[in-house]
């Protein structure tokens, strides 16, 4: 074989590879979603969450698979980690109705939720505010708005145009909710602040300490606020204000999910 022809199929080969892998790749996750499907519909819960928490952890994800795991693990009666599988498919896609749906209902199903205390937590307003873009595009949109700006302050700077100087000053306004809605949406995305107990019930306490006495009571499925880590202690603070350690294998973070 002349040398030309075989630098241009290990040239092609190359090229092809990467499309290999990815039809392999989504023929697997195909698969996966198949023997879920199949246990789901035979009662089997434990065995489709066990094929979706394998798809997840070898690295496939998307909303529909969060979705799909947290219906499962509701059928599974783990309301906790199914809250957490809602929450993730969110954390995809925020605007996703079927998930917004499934998790309002399981929330309906914690024991006693926790009544968001006046003055605590994120405000709704806000939440559907940075919701609205991507953290890419806020980004975006900031170093435009502070191109802009810059842009403007040096033209009016030679112009002397009462005008421009407005359009400049809106432009640096404007440039700051803008990185702050960006800001709470990449945080969001993260999600490394927020977890969910995944445990039937779990007591609040003053230290971090087993021997501390129990000092509020939480359920299974309520989302609780990190504030620090000490040893395999979480402190936490709930929506109704309070703050307590809790043992840290008995709540899940939600943490960055991403495509």
């Amino acid at each position: 074989m002349q040398p030309n022809l075989i630098c241009i199929l290990i040239l092609i080969h190359s090229v092809l590879l990467p499309y290999t892998s990815l039809t392999a790749q989504d023929s697997t996750a195909t698969q996966s979603f198949e023997i879920a499907e199949k246990a789901y519909r035979n009662g089997d819960y434990g065995r489709a969450c066990f094929v979706y928490e394998t798809a997840i952890n070898e690295g496939k994800h998307s909303t529909q698979l969060y979705n799909n795991l947290g219906i499962a693990y509701l059928k599974d009666n783990k309301l906790g980690k199914s809250i957490l599988a809602f929450e993730r498919a969110l954390r995809l896609n925020p605007n996703n109705r079927e998930a917004q749906q499934n998790l309002a209902y399981a929330k309906q199903q914690i024991q006693q939720p926790v009544k968001k205390a006046p003055g605590q937590g994120i405000p709704e307003w806000w939440q559907n505010s940075y919701l609205i873009l991507s953290s890419t595009l806020w980004a975006v949109l900031f170093i435009l708005l502070l191109s802009t700006g810059i842009l403007s302050s040096l033209v009016a700077r030679y112009q002397k145009k009462n005008k421009i100087y407005y359009s400049t000053l809106c432009c640096f306004l404007f440039s700051v909710p803008v990185f702050l809605l960006g800001q709470a949406r990449t945080n969001y995305d993260l999600g490394s602040n927020e977890a969910i107990v995944i445990r039937k019930q779990l007591g609040l306490r003053t230290k971090a300490e087993l021997q501390d006495k129990e000092a509020w009571t939480i359920y299974e499925g309520t989302k609780v606020q990190l504030q620090k880590q000490k040893d395999n202690w979480y402190k936490i603070r709930l929506l109704n204000g309070l703050e307590g350690w809790v043992p840290a294998q008995m709540i899940s973070p939600i943490g960055k999910v991403s495509l």
